[in-house]
């Protein structure tokens, strides 16, 4: 996590770490009945995903 497109940086601002990023895609992962594997996958797509101004 951390390149420019990253969220990385809005979410330590927020004071959300790393750690509870990790702890909330597992959670979804969980949630949609997916296999635990998929909680690293989720946290990299939403580390990845370009953002979208919603007004």
């Amino acid at each position: 996590m951390g390149g420019a497109d990253s969220i990385e940086a809005p979410l330590s601002a927020r004071g959300i770490s790393r750690r509870s990023c990790l702890k909330f895609s597992s959670a979804m992962a969980a949630t949609l009945s997916l296999p635990p594997v998929y909680g690293p996958r989720i946290a990299q797509a939403l580390a990845t995903a370009p953002h979208v101004p919603v007004v």
